[in-house]
This record gives C-alpha cells, structure tokens and sequence, in this order.
C-alpha cells in the first residue's frame, strides 16, 4: 500500500469554495473603494489611500455595525479635509459606495468564518496594505493573492484538523506543508495533498513510520522473533512511574499512541500541553494513581501501568498500520 493510501481522507473542496467566495467579495469591496475614492477626486475631494486602509484597519471590524460608522466618520473627517464643501452629491455618493464596501467585506469575513478558511482582520488588511495602492488597480491583484496564500494555510490546517490529522504533526511535520503552500505559483487547490505527503514523506525519511513502532518497541515487542505484538483490550506498561517524578520514557512512547488513535478516529487536535505523559506527570504529583481520557483509561502502581483502550475500532486500525509496517506482526 502507498504511503498516501494509509492517511484518512483530507476534503479540502468546501473550504476552497469559501475561500473562492470570500475572496470575490473581498475583491468587490476594495473595487467598490476605489470607485468612492474617484467619486471623491471628481468632486474634488482628493483622498489619500493609505490614510483609509490606515483607518479601515483601525475602526472596522468585520460583523461590527458599530464599527462600520466609526470608519465612515474617519473618511467623512478624510473628505472634509480634500474640500467636501465643494460637491456634496459627490461626497454623499463616496460614502454610500464606502458603506456598500463595508457590506462587501462583512460578507468576505461571513464566508471565511464559516468556510473555516478566516484570517485574523489586521493581518488581512496588512497584506493588503503591503500590495494594494489606491488608484492603481493592477495592484489589487497581488493584495488578493497575498491574502489567498494565508487563506490557503488556514484552510489546509483545519483541513487537517477536521479528519484529525493534525494530532500527528509531530510524525508529519505541517510546518511543511505550510512552507509548500507559500511558496508555490497557484492556488491551493482540491486533490494535491497526495503528492504533497509523498513528497513529505521522502523528504523526512521514516519519520513516519518512527513514532507508532517506537511505542511498540518499548510497550509491545517479542524480542525473540523481532516483531510486534499487536494490541488487546489492555497493555501493561513496565517502569511507567519514575522514580524521581519525571515524564518517564514510557509515558512518552503513550503520548504517540494516544496521538494515533486520535489522528486514526478522525477526532479533534491533541493539544500538546493535554497530552497522556503530561497528564500522568500530574497525576503523580497529586498522589493519584489514574487517569482517564476519551480513549485510554491509564492505572499504575508504584512503577508499572495497565493501559485500557475505550475504543476497540481505533485499537484495530492502530494494528493495521502496524500490520502494515510489519506484517509479520505477532496476535495479541
């Protein structure tokens, strides 16, 4: 089997979708701005660019109705200064096609919210402000492509995340992946992570393939005919308990089971700080001598541990990548 054919489905399709339509509105939205901003000089009423995205990156918020009248005040203060005096059916007419923007971009942010593929707004607008100048349309080109590279990162994270591949970012390093999405010459597109994980997968040598067996090397291995023992119900872990209350090797090595049969059930991210080792650490501390997850119920004595699993399915899929590595693996 490939290497790529051991990883869960990653669907990037609706988050690219979101992302496509978040950036149509985005691209609306600034148009719509330079038209307010050539009603403004038609009147004469000349406006300086930098100080509105200046101004749009300090008063608006995106789904802030309040925040939209505090921008429109600032660019209202904007023409004033340029003389608004002198034509005010061209200043009227600038500041509802301002309010039109804003609409634009609240639908922009609406889109990426829900599509999972959102940026934070005042990294939004500084990628903007390093590309776009107003007056010069070409400009807005690189701004959007700006914007659609980091919305990439974000949309192939939760990506990840959703089939819970991110729990695994130790094996498969998303650092990466990322780096790969910055710098290519497209748009992330539906159907290139294959070739990007085996790619990855070249690139880091067997890292893959390192941190499930290095549980099983420790935990679940016949030395006498070199090869795994597939898991039951239960494991017994020895020296699970240091001596001196450090994070033993041995609750390490867990940490990578638990992070696989996260990653394998398609669950939510293991965040680092909450992992097995480290709750087990305090547990310790405390006095305790348990601890219980979603997947694994952990009890120990004063060095050694029995491991067991909630979730037989995900014990079962955890011996099939091991019955893929090494298929000579013994029974349980």
């Amino acid at each position: 089997m490939k290497f790529q054919d051991r990883l869960p489905n990653v669907n990037l399709a609706s988050k690219l979708d979101a992302r496509n339509s978040a950036l149509d509105y985005t691209l609306k939205a600034f148009k719509t701005i330079e038209n307010a901003h050539g009603v403004a000089l038609a009147g004469k009423m000349p406006i300086d660019g930098a100080e509105t995205l200046a101004n749009l990156r300090h008063h608006y918020r995106p789904g802030d109705p309040s925040s939209h009248a505090a921008f429109v005040r600032a660019y209202e203060s904007q023409l004033e200064l340029g003389g608004w005096a002198r034509d005010l059916a061209a200043r009227d007419s600038a500041i509802k096609l301002l309010r039109k923007a804003l609409k634009l971009l609240d639908a922009a942010y609406l889109e990426a919210i829900q599509g999972g593929v959102a940026i934070g707004w005042d990294e939004a607008v500084g990628l903007v402000q390093q590309h776009y100048r107003a007056g010069d349309a070409s400009s807005l080109k690189p701004a959007i492509a700006a914007l659609q590279r980091e919305m990439d990162i974000v949309a192939w994270r939760n990506a990840l995340r959703d089939c819970g591949l991110w729990s695994a970012t130790d094996v498969l390093d998303a650092d990466r992946w990322e780096q790969i999405i910055r710098t290519q010459s497209g748009p992330l597109e539906d159907g290139m992570q294959a070739p990007w994980l085996y790619v990855l997968h070249a690139r880091s040598a067997t890292t893959w393939d390192t941190g499930l067996p290095m549980f099983f090397r420790l935990m679940s291995w016949n030395k006498k005919a070199n090869a795994p023992v597939l898991l039951g119900p239960t494991v017994e872990i020895r020296q699970f308990v240091d001596p001196e209350r450090r994070v033993s090797v041995s609750q390490k090595s867990l940490d990578e089971l638990w992070q696989w049969m996260s990653f394998l059930g398609g669950g939510p991210e293991v965040s680092k700080p909450n992992t097995v080792s480290k709750l087990c650490a305090e547990a310790i501390s405390e006095g305790r001598r348990e601890v219980d997850t979603d997947l694994m119920h952990v009890r120990w004595t004063a060095r050694n541990a029995v491991v067991s699993f909630k979730r037989p399915e995900l014990v079962d899929r955890v011996n099939q990548v091991m019955l893929l590595l090494y298929p000579g693996a013994l029974p349980a």
